[in-house]
């Protein structure tokens, strides 16, 4: 809770509050509610079996479920960043992007008020982004960062931490098995 608390009341960069909202998501990864499988944990509309598609009326595609999300996203948007977020799998690695399958990524789904859906790279930019990620990931790399048209990508492994991860995936746990990229900016002055 004092981390929370920190997270809130100190401004931060914008790398250590993607960072921070990324404990939220792998944790929401790891622990999920019943019934649900990657973009559906993370975001409001369930995208099972299909690509994710959001109601563009909405605010945001990412609801809080508790203080600790509450915070730092309350944080994030008092400090003005904009921030959209991608999620991938394993299939990334081997699909084409014009096979345009739901199982190799999915997004951008709106983390911040403000930010603007039409002026977040598209899923086909983000593609070789994922691919390249997902690559580096499976060789035991971890996070790092891109820029693309004013957008600083935060790519992030999502990792088979425990046994069931490690079944349903077919992977060893400890292992990526996918990952989140977040694309952010600060809002224009």
């Amino acid at each position: 809770m004092r981390l929370a608390l920190l997270l809130f009341i100190t401004p931060l960069d914008p790398v250590s509050w993607i960072d921070a909202f990324d404990q939220a998501i792998q944790d929401r990864l790891l622990k999920p509610k019943p019934k649900t499988l990657g973009m559906s944990r993370v975001m409001i509309r369930p995208s099972m079996g299909t690509h994710f598609t959001p109601v563009t009326s909405d605010v945001r595609d990412f609801a809080p479920e508790n203080s600790y999300e509450e915070m730092v996203l309350a944080g994030m948007e008092k400090q003005g960043l904009r921030a959209g977020l991608y999620l991938f799998g394993e299939t990334v690695a081997t699909a084409p992007a014009e096979a345009f399958l739901f199982r190799a990524m999915k997004g951008p789904g709106i983390i911040t008020a403000g930010t603007p859906r039409a002026g977040l790279p598209t899923w086909q930019a983000m593609y070789p982004f994922a691919k390249e990620a997902m690559g580096r990931f499976a060789a035991g790399e971890g996070g790092y960062q891109k820029t693309l048209d004013g957008w600083t990508l935060a790519m992030r492994p999502a990792i088979a931490s425990d046994a069931r991860c490690a079944h349903c995936h077919q992977a060893k746990q400890g292992q990526a098995i996918g990952g989140v990229i977040y694309a952010f900016r600060s809002a224009a002055p």
